[in-house]
């Protein structure tokens, strides 16, 4: 994984751009740094090198190369897992090192993850640690696990070997506004194969995301059981699960005969089926998408993003401010026009094969294979990068470079995150300046 810097853009209004409380927004990418004319590079870096960056819903999160965690933006509800001095209100809003449990000493952490309330490190003995509490838009909070119903403030065990519950160890993570998906592996401490891999989910349920839960539990009710780690019963014939995605309130899982399962919130066709059944509480095979090659999934809230082993990219759910990246009938991109059948994206001539894809609430973008970003969808709040422009893009744009912008020029785009009010990257330098 290449060590880039992660450059930031969108509103600030909870200080999730990490550049203090005196900026409201930024309109282009610009570095997590604040400006400074006397340095040779025009800014003071406030971030180190970084190996992963998160947009979360109300916080941002960054792991260094040297596998220290940083977070910043709001932190009532313990989500950015350190200390913050009361009434400093410039603390949270500049990115600060979070201090790990001792029982993490010696393990390096490989992916991290955000929901709109919670952080979640995955570390390389399987182990999951986070902080925050989980909230659903209709039942408020309910907790952060279930020996813990109110808030998080420190980092504390989740899953695999260091937790609790002491599920296996842990692959890979996906989080979405109010849950957690997790993968565990299939080998055992000593490399070799262990069981079949499960999926695990835990966090808000109401909308069918945890696919184990169902409509008539409730969760202040049942808290206990949805805020512990517990496995989905993948469906017959679905084979075993290989990869899972998750975002907004609904979830994918991938799997080693070309199936993709979901489950979740449907209200649009978000999960590719039709929309008859706004929730889908037990998962189910998606027919449109399985056979097709789908190696990633993004997950906005009312529409899902898919890529190809082939590099192209399909949209589907809602179309409204051009969230799909296909140009349509005017009254369809305004209203609640939905299409929950999976259809190809065309990208402007010149761009190459797309390796990632990204989704945020009403927002997407893909960043092809020589490291460009596109992005489409709604421009309001300068989502799209594209300086005083805020207009919706209904098809995919390179993100633009201003002429005698150095910060942004020359970058190669590594990874994107988007949430609803700002965007994160990695970059590293050495574009060959194509745009």
């Amino acid at each position: 994984m290449a060590d880039g810097d992660a450059f930031v853009w969108g509103e600030n209004t909870c200080q999730v751009l990490g550049l203090t409380t005196k900026a409201q927004s930024r309109k282009r990418p610009f570095p997590v740094a604040l400006l400074n004319k006397e340095h040779p590079s025009g800014y003071t870096r406030l971030l180190p090198k970084c190996q992963i960056v998160v947009a979360g819903g109300l916080h941002s999160v960054a792991v260094s190369v040297e596998g220290d965690i940083y977070t910043w933006g709001t932190h009532e509800e313990g989500q950015l897992g350190r200390n913050v001095p009361k009434g400093d209100d410039e603390a949270p809003a500049v990115p600060g090192k979070v201090t790990l449990p001792a029982e993490c000493k010696g393990a390096e952490v490989i992916n991290a993850e955000a929901t709109d309330s919670a952080t979640f490190a995955l570390f390389d003995d399987g182990s999951v640690f986070g902080c925050g509490v989980f909230k659903d838009d209709r039942d408020g909070e309910l907790g952060f696990s279930p020996g813990n119903p109110g808030r998080q403030h420190g980092m504390a065990p989740v899953a695999g070997p260091r937790a609790p519950s002491h599920t296996a160890p842990i692959e890979s993570m996906a989080a979405g506004n109010g849950h957690i998906v997790l993968l565990t592996s299939r080998f055992g401490g000593d490399g070799k194969a262990a069981s079949k891999p499960k999926v695990l989910t835990l966090g808000a349920g109401a909308q069918g995301q945890l696919g184990r839960v169902g409509t008539r539990i409730g969760p202040r009710a049942h808290s206990r059981t949805m805020l512990a780690p517990a496995a989905v019963r993948m469906p017959r014939g679905a084979g075993q699960p290989v990869a899972v995605f998750a975002g907004g309130f609904h979830t994918f899982v991938l799997t080693d005969l070309d199936k993709v399962v979901a489950f979740g919130l449907n209200n649009y066709g978000q999960l590719g089926l039709p929309p008859d059944d706004s929730m889908v509480f037990i998962p189910k095979i998606v027919p449109s998408l399985s056979g097709e090659g789908i190696v990633e999934l993004a997950c906005g809230e009312h529409h899902t993003v898919a890529l190809t082993r082939s590099g192209h990219v399909l949209t589907f759910g809602r179309y409204a401010y051009g969230r799909l990246g296909r140009r349509t009938e005017e009254e369809m991109v305004d209203g609640d026009a939905a299409d929950p059948t999976p259809r190809r994206v065309t990208f402007p001539a010149g761009a190459a094969s797309v390796s990632s894809v990204a989704a945020g609430s009403t927002t997407s973008g893909a960043i092809d294979e020589r490291g460009v970003l596109y992005m489409w969808g709604c421009g309001e709040g300068h989502m799209l990068g594209r300086g005083d422009d805020e207009d919706d893009v209904f098809a995919p744009e390179a993100v633009p470079v201003k002429e005698g912008y150095k910060h942004w020029q020359g970058q190669r785009v590594e990874s994107c995150s988007i949430s609803a009010q700002h965007v994160m990257i990695r970059a590293t330098p050495g574009h060959d300046g194509a745009r």
